[in-house]
């Protein structure tokens, strides 16, 4: 196997396994071989093929610390491949880590920026999480903050990266489970967004991207940033004031709530079919509601993307949708995910059917459009086609929206949203030249009402 090759840090290799056999995961390590690495054995009951309760799991991935929790965090997103009671008891994993001194984050600061750039800088930090804390500062006049990243934590997320990588590889080879739901692809995407999120400067180019595509979003506002003075492991940005979606005085903001609810749709729609650009941890507190009225996007750490094919293809779903064409819906199902060789398709082609109808028998304004297609996406992955991460962050992305736009509005019906921006939104990036020809032409002179997953058009 070859494990010190490919273990930096043996230490931490064992310290990871002995966890893991004290929590009752003794007897993968055993199938796997790699008991050997655990220098008291005996003390370890390595025979019990008892899966850990979920509670004990989330307790096992907090224990082992930041790496581990993010990853357990992105398996609670994907409760197409993760059994429910698991995915419910890793929505409760937390980052337990102690905050960094003011002196430290002052010292960071100076040596990659220059604290002399700064006309104030508080002690205070606002907010700490496992690869950063930030602090609130001032350059000139300007109200900022100031994320800057811990210390060594990169060097030991790459470490515990390695061994994560290397334990699911060698588990791959005996559990087929593990196998059949492609968790290398799994882990290889988690370990490119988190190395992406130790890179301060990548999620400064984030912003920019972010803003520069909603620029023309009225009720949007993306905070600035400064590129100039900001670093691999200092990000300074735009301090913006607001309150949480989720707080009893939004009533008392200066906002129009069915407006706000509308834009929340809006945007979440356009960043996928659109810009191929979206915001891959949309949770509540992400997002501030300004005075104005404006709702405020204020961390990029975790961003996904959606490449020009698999944008081609969900568009393809939508036009076949409007054709009730639940065939070909599987069909591009099959194509984007991983069949697995035991795959009920009948089971998804059902699914296919019951969201398409549900829809098209007039029962839209009772749905939620976004669950409609998260559920979609859960029947694939129980049945036997595996989807990329990304679409299932999509997804989420489309749910999280939506419950926002019903916090601020409880009366508001988001199908009036994906029906207005659906229609534009497939108008503007359909091109008959991009699609197959029959359906696009088709689609094109259509001119009865159509329904589908996102909107149900009159073409006129």
């Amino acid at each position: 196997m070859g494990t010190k090759r490919e273990i930096r840090d043996v230490e931490r290799f064992e310290e990871i396994l002995s966890l893991l056999a004290e929590n009752g995961l003794g007897y993968i390590l055993r199938r796997v071989g790699l008991t050997k690495h655990l220098p008291f054995i005996s003390k370890y009951e390595l025979g019990s093929k008892k899966q850990p309760s979920p509670e004990k799991l989330r307790k096992t991935l907090e224990e082992l610390g930041p790496t581990f929790v993010k990853f357990g965090q992105l398996l609670s997103e994907r409760p197409d491949i993760i059994p429910e009671r698991y995915v419910k008891e890793l929505t409760n994993l937390q980052d337990d880590v102690e905050g960094f001194s003011p002196e430290k984050a002052k010292t960071i600061v100076d040596e990659e920026i220059g604290l002399s750039e700064f006309s104030e800088f508080s002690d205070k930090k606002i907010a700490s999480g496992s690869i950063a804390q930030v602090h609130r500062a001032k350059v000139g006049q300007e109200d900022v903050i100031v994320k800057i990243r811990r210390p060594e934590i990169k060097d030991q997320i790459k470490k515990d990266l390695d061994i994560l990588g290397f334990l699911i590889k060698e588990s791959e080879r005996v559990v087929s489970s593990l196998d059949a739901i492609n968790a290398s692809k799994v882990f290889d995407e988690f370990k490119r967004w988190t190395l992406e999120e130790c890179d301060l400067n990548k999620e400064m180019r984030n912003a920019q991207i972010f803003k520069e595509n909603l620029e023309d979003e009225g009720n949007i506002y993306v905070p600035e940033v400064y590129p100039d003075l900001s670093s691999e492991k200092v990000l300074v940005m735009e301090y913006v004031e607001g309150i949480k979606c989720t707080d009893d005085k939004i009533e008392e903001v200066n906002t129009n709530p069915k407006e706000l609810a509308e834009t929340t749709i809006k945007t979440g729609i356009r960043q996928i079919v659109v810009d191929g650009f979206f915001h891959a941890d949309p949770h509540p507190s992400n997002f501030l509601i300004r005075e104005d009225g404006t709702m405020a996007y204020i961390d990029f750490g975790m961003m996904g993307t959606v490449p020009k094919d698999l944008r081609e293809k969900i568009d393809l779903i939508l036009i076949h949708s409007m054709k009730e064409n639940s065939d070909s819906i599987l069909n591009i199902l099959e194509d984007i995910g991983k069949v697995q060789e035991d795959a009920d398709i009948e089971a998804i082609r059902k699914e296919i059917q019951k969201s398409v109808m549900v829809l098209k028998n007039g029962k839209i304004e009772d749905a939620s459009i976004s669950k409609e297609l998260l559920e979609l996406i859960i029947t694939c992955g129980k049945n036997g086609i595996i989807l990329p991460t990304s679409l299932t962050l999509m997804a989420k992305n489309l749910v999280t929206m939506e419950s926002i736009g019903l916090t601020v509005c409880p009366n508001y019906r988001p199908a009036e949203t994906y029906e207005e921006y659906g229609k534009k939104v497939l108008r503007e990036t359909n091109n008959p030249k991009e699609i197959s020809e029959d359906i696009a032409l088709d689609f094109i002179e259509n001119k009865q009402v159509i329904r589908n997953p996102f909107t149900k058009l009159k073409q006129n």
